[in-house]
């Protein structure tokens, strides 16, 4: 069927609507940014982020905070896992809290898997744990020592000063040697 050859009843004096499905004749009667796109005129968008990050010094400033957002993130997650660390193949951790007047500072060690206690060898443990209070001084200073034989491992201590804020212990598991730091939990 033509539809070129139906009456649509124009009034006078008006052009009848006339659509092109022709490319060109569409993209002639379209406005000039839409040539100059099709045409290839136009700036095309930049794929690369770090480029769209460097391009003005909005999106400049934008990429410093992002930066510095991550350096942030990375520099408290480093201090956060102070008081957790590898021994040999286990884990150790160290935590403190205070109840009254003093405090109670534990070393933990995780249990070996079991296929690994059966051929392992128990290793000696010494743990120095040092009090430090506000200032940064070492108040006080205990050594414990013990041997580690796969089971999961404790060595507690407790101190009795309540100015202490930080708990220090270099721990010496075998020949390998680790320090430790956590803060004091109140409770």
């Amino acid at each position: 069927m033509d539809f070129d050859k139906i009456d649509e009843g124009y009034p006078d004096g008006e052009k009848p609507l006339h659509f092109y499905y022709n490319r060109e004749e569409r993209i002639k009667n379209a406005p000039k940014i839409v040539q100059d796109f099709y045409a290839g005129k136009v700036n095309q968008f930049t794929r690369n982020p770090f480029k769209i990050l460097l391009k003005n010094p909005l999106n400049r400033m934008m990429l410093i905070f992002l930066l510095l957002f991550c350096g942030f993130a990375y520099f408290m997650s480093y201090q956060a896992g102070k008081n957790k660390s590898r021994l040999g193949e286990t884990s150790g951790s160290l935590t403190a809290f205070s109840y009254t007047e003093e405090i109670f500072v534990t070393f933990k060690a995780e249990p070996l898997p079991s296929e690994k206690k059966n051929e392992f060898i128990p290793v000696p443990v010494t743990v120095v744990f040092s009090a430090v209070d506000s200032s940064g001084t070492i108040v006080q200073s205990k050594e414990l020592s013990d041997s580690y034989s796969g089971d999961e491992f404790f060595m507690r201590t407790q101190f009795n000063d309540y100015d202490i804020i930080k708990i220090v212990a270099d721990v010496t598991f075998d020949k390998e040697k680790k320090s430790f730091s956590t803060d004091i939990l109140k409770r």
